[in-house]
C-alpha cells in the first residue's frame, strides 16, 4: 500500500464509520485524536516510522491556586511553539513584536508560575468527577456503539483497528473534556478575546476551551501543509478543535489547506528569523556539488539508507545527513556509512547549513520548502509520503528523483536539476503580522 492509497482508505474509513459524528456532552471526540490515529495506523502498516522518536514527556505539576488567580486578566494571549531556537520561538516572534499588549503563556516552563501543561493537569483533576457524572446521565451506551462502529470501519479498511483506542476510551474522554472545561474557565476568567498559538492540533483542548469562552483562535503556521495532512485537510464540517484562522507564510499554503467549515487561511508571511536568514543566505557562496539530506522521523531510516547509497554512487561529492531536532544522534552514529557522508545535528543551524548547499534532498519535510526560498535545487525522493510534495513537484519547483538510479543516471539527473523560479509563492517577501491582528477582529 502506498501513501496515497493509505490516505484515501483512511478518509473512507472515517466516512464509513461516521467518525466526525461521535460526540458526547456536546464534544466531538474524533478530531482531537485524528492526527495521532493517522500516525499510529501508518506506523502499524509500515508506511511511516515514529515521527518524533526522541520527544520527551514532562511531569505534570499541580497548582496551589486557580490558573486565573495566578495569571490575572488578559485580552490578547499568545502560546509560542514548545521548541525554541536560542530561547526564541521564531514562528511567534513577529506577532509578539507587532502587538506589545500580547501576553505569553508557554506550553511547558518549569520556571514560570503557570504554563499550558499545568492548566491541563488542573483540568484533569478538577473536572474528572464532574465529567464522569455527566457522562452517567447521558446514553453512554449509544456513544460506545458509535465508537465501536468507527473502530470497525478502520478494521474493515485496514484489517487493523485503533489500538488502545479500539474500545471506547472513557479515561481519555474524561481527561480531554476536563481539560476543555479548564481552559474555558481560565479564558473566561481572564477575559480573553483573541488567542494566537503555534501547532494548534497538538493542543485541541486549548482551542476548544478558547472558542467556548468566546475568544477567536488564530493558529500560526509552523510546518508544511498539504491536502493530505490530517490536521489541515478536513471534510466541509465544523470542527471544534480547529482554529478560526490559519496564518500562513505564503499563497501556496493558503491554496494547500483544505480547512473545515468556518476556518480560513490568511497570508501573514514568514517569520522574522527566516527573513533574516534568507537575506544572509544571499551573500553566502554555495559549495558546488554539495548535497544535504534533510531527515524527518517518519521516514528517517529510509532517508539515511538513501543518503548512504547516494554517497557511494557519488564518491567525489560531499553528502551531509541533517537530523530533525527530535531525532536521536546516537541512533544514526551507530550505523555504518560511507566516508564522504557526515551527520549533522542541531549545530550549525539548519538554515546556515542550507545557505551553503547546492542540492537539498528529502521527502516531504518543511525544510524542503525552505530550500526553495534559499535557492537550493530541491530533490524529492519517491519514499512513503512524498505525495505531500506533489503540488510543488508539478509546479516544477522541486524535482522527483528516479527510483534506484545507478551512478551515471544520478549524475545526469543532478546535472539537469534547477533552482526554483517561483520561490515567493511559498514564503512572502515580508512579514505582515498586523494582518493577523485584523484577521482576529
Amino acid at each position: 500500500m502506498n501513501y496515497q492509497e493509505f490516505w484515501e482508505k483512511f478518509q473512507h474509513a472515517e466516512r464509513a464509520g461516521g467518525a466526525f459524528e461521535v460526540t458526547t456532552l456536546g464534544y466531538q471526540l474524533y478530531p482531537p485524536l485524528r492526527t495521532r490515529l493517522y500516525y499510529q495506523l501508518a506506523q502499524e502498516l509500515g508506511i511511516f516510522d515514529d515521527p518524533h522518536p526522541a520527544s520527551g514527556q514532562t511531569e505534570p505539576v499541580e497548582l496551589a491556586q486557580t490558573p486565573a488567580e495566578i495569571f490575572g486578566s488578559c485580552e490578547e494571549l499568545i502560546i509560542p511553539f514548545v521548541r525554541k531556537v536560542g530561547g526564541i520561538d521564531p514562528y511567534s516572534e513577529s506577532f509578539i513584536e507587532a502587538m506589545p499588549k500580547l501576553r505569553q503563556l508557554e506550553i511547558s516552563d518549569p520556571a514560570a508560575a503557570l504554563d499550558v501543561e499545568r492548566i491541563k493537569t488542573y483540568g484533569a483533576t478538577k473536572f474528572d468527577r464532574v465529567v464522569y457524572e455527566l457522562m452517567l446521565k447521558e446514553k453512554v451506551r449509544d456513544v460506545r456503539e458509535r465508537w465501536e462502529r468507527m473502530n470497525q470501519a478502520f478494521v474493515d479498511e485496514f484489517q487493523i483497528g485503533l489500538g488502545k483506542f479500539a474500545e471506547f476510551p472513557a479515561w481519555w474522554v474524561r481527561r480531554y473534556i476536563g481539560q476543555c472545561m479548564a481552559f474555558k474557565e481560565f479564558f473566561e476568567q481572564i477575559g480573553l478575546r483573541r488567542l494566537w498559538l503555534v501547532n494548534a492540533y497538538s493542543h485541541p483542548a486549548v482551542v476548544v476551551g478558547a472558542k467556548q469562552a468566546g475568544a477567536k483562535v488564530l493558529e500560526i503556521q509552523h510546518g508544511f501543509i498539504s491536502n493530505s495532512h490530517p490536521a489541515y485537510s478536513y471534510p466541509k464540517l465544523r470542527i471544534q478543535s480547529a482554529p478560526n484562522r490559519l496564518l500562513v507564510w505564503g499563497d501556496f499554503w493558503k491554496q494547500s489547506a483544505r480547512l473545515p467549515k468556518g476556518a480560513r487561511a490568511v497570508v501573514t508571511g514568514p517569520s522574522l528569523a527566516f527573513l533574516r536568514q534568507r537575506e544572509k543566505a544571499r551573500e553566502a557562496a554555495k559549495q558546488p556539488g554539495s548535497i544535504l539530506f534533510t531527515s524527518q522521523g517518519a521516514v528517517g531510516d529510509q532517508l539515511f539508507a538513501e543518503a548512504c547509497r547516494w554517497a557511494e554512487l557519488l564518491p567525489s561529492q560531499r553528502v551531509t545527513f541533517r537530523l530533525h531536532p527530535n531525532e536521536s544522534l546516537e541512533h544514526y552514529e551507530s550505523k555504518r556509512r560511507p566516508g564522504n557522508l557526515s551527520i549533522s545535528h542541531k549545530e550549525p543551524s539548519f538554515l546556515d547549513l542550507l545557505a551553503q548547499t547546492e542540492f537539498l534532498v528529502g521527502v516531504f519535510s518543511t525544510t524542503l520548502y525552505e530550500g526553495l526560498s534559499f535557492g537550493a535545487k530541491v530533490v524529492v525522493l519517491p519514499i512513503s509520503g512524498y505525495e505531500n510534495a506533489l503540488p510543488a513537484i508539478e509546479r516544477g519547483s522541486m524535482q522527483l528523483a528516479p527510483a534506484s538510479p545507478d551512478g551515471a543516471e544520478l549524475q545526469s539527473f543532478l546535472a539537469k536539476a534547477k533552482p526554483p523560479s517561483d520561490a515567493k509563492i511559498y514564503y512572502a517577501d515580508r512579514t505582515n503580522a498586523k494582518r493577523g491582528l485584523i484577521a482576529g477582529l
